[in-house]
């Protein structure tokens, strides 16, 4: 439980990842609940660099495998938790769409020019 309280640090996703990947584990469906929940906020994700990128991808992976493991429990989500899940996604995919750009970009760069009387020549 601690692990899914701290899903925005690289460290817990990365050892809880592979707690739920190893299918002799088994989980309760309030675990798979609460991990699902904490995993469809986006709200960690508020700003762009190429860290915050490779947490994104190991965040979604994670995602995947927990809505895997409640597809093999046969557990039924509400109405309104599966309508939070898919909302979330395209709030996450968007993210995706924008950091892309944003690392393309040079995130380094992006105030550079604007600034240019702060910046030594």
């Amino acid at each position: 439980m601690e692990q899914i309280s701290n899903l925005s640090k690289p460290k817990y996703l990365s050892t809880l990842k592979l707690f739920f990947k190893n299918l002799s584990n088994e989980f309760s469906s309030q675990v798979l609940r609460d991990s699902l929940v904490r995993l469809a906020d986006p709200t960690p994700f508020d700003h762009y660099s190429r860290k915050s990128m490779a947490i994104l991808e190991l965040h979604l992976r994670m995602w995947q495998i927990v809505l895997e493991r409640i597809c093999f429990l046969l557990m039924r989500l509400s109405r309104e938790l599966r309508e939070n899940v898919y909302y979330s996604l395209a709030v996450f995919a968007e993210i995706h769409r924008k950091t892309t750009r944003v690392v393309q970009e040079r995130v380094d760069n992006n105030y550079r020019y604007e600034f240019n009387q702060f910046n030594p020549q």
